[in-house]
């Protein structure tokens, strides 16, 4: 049984990587970027905004080389694994559930061939895996980069209203609030764009990880051996799952902090014109675009969500069992 369930798990990894191809090797990431390099490239005249963008590509830069670093070390650890467990039990173990049919595995000669295929597959895997996540962290940090840049100017909205008398008419003021409202709307556009590229991905990506881990767990569960292919399978699967999530929450919490921003401007001594810009912007706030799957949005909720029903799909699993 641990043989048929390794084999549909990789089939299952194959039809995520497929999903991944589709995903970003389209235009639209092209666009993306390009709003990026766009949004990193504008001059401002605050100095905060400029500090703000440079600690957004830091971020990046960080995130980018954690990433870096880990995926080869997870890569090795899928490779060696086996080979000890080879050595222990004196069988011959393969990192992942296929092999040539016309090779015998079980002698020394078919099993380093099988293994050497299987090295090969993982670099292709690894490789794909690292740039597919990477470039979601620079899209997702890009779009927080924004809205930090909003709430700089938010704050320097405020601090100009407050110098100056309300009665009076103050065309920096006005000019500030509209170049607000515009790269709020712009904001906006950016998320449609990746909400609309993002959610099949989601629901694809999403599915297969609830189906690779629930028949490892099942596996587990229900075999005397331990499997650790299996523990390596749902480990990947809590990172692949969680690190969308906790982006997803992290853009959701500086959604926020932008509407309490436009809740601290002192919108009294402003003009009726400028009021009503602000509550514009304001409604635009409350109604954000949300990342999701087609049916949830994509944050920490939905991950203790998603656990939850994988919880549920194995106990009744293992009841029909």
């Amino acid at each position: 049984m641990v043989d048929v369930i390794f084999c549909i798990v990789t089939i299952g990894v194959a039809f995520q990587g497929f999903i991944k191809m589709i995903c970003f090797t389209s235009m639209s990431i092209y666009d993306l970027h390009q709003s990026n390099l766009q949004f990193y490239s504008k001059i401002s005249k605050f100095p905060e905004v400029r500090r703000s963008l440079l600690n957004t590509a830091t971020h990046c830069k960080i995130a980018v080389r954690v990433l870096e670093m880990c995926y080869p070390y997870i890569a090795s650890l899928i490779l060696i694994l086996p080979m000890i467990i080879s050595l222990m039990y004196h069988s011959y173990e393969l990192p992942f559930g296929f092999f040539f049919p016309v090779i015998d595995r079980e002698t020394l000669i078919g099993y380093l061939i099988n293994y050497a295929y299987h090295a090969l597959q993982l670099f292709e895997a690894i490789a794909g895996l690292m740039a597919s996540d990477m470039c979601f962290f620079v899209l997702i940090m890009s779009g927080v980069g924004q809205l930090d840049v909003l709430i700089i100017y938010l704050q320097k909205l405020g601090e100009i209203t407050m110098k100056c008398d309300g009665s009076q008419k103050n065309d920096e003021q006005y000019q500030l609030l509209v170049e607000i409202v515009e790269k709020h709307v712009e904001h906006i556009a950016y998320l449609n764009k990746m909400e609309t590229l993002k959610k099949n991905y989601f629901f694809g990506n999403f599915g297969c990880l609830i189906f690779e881990t629930v028949t490892s767990l099942y596996v587990i569960a229900t075999v005397d051996e331990i499997w650790y292919p299996g523990f390596i399978i749902v480990f990947g699967g809590i990172i692949q799952i969680g690190l969308p999530c906790v982006l997803g929450t992290l853009l959701s919490n500086k959604n926020d902090q932008l509407i309490r921003e436009i809740y601290n401007t002192p919108w009294n001594m402003l003009s009726v014109s400028e009021q009503k810009l602000l509550q514009l912007l304001l409604h635009s706030a409350q109604n954000p675009v949300v990342l999701s799957d087609g049916f949830c949005p994509i944050n920490l909720f939905n991950f203790v969500s998603i656990y939850k029903k994988i919880y549920s799909f194995l106990m009744m699993l293992l009841s029909i069992n």
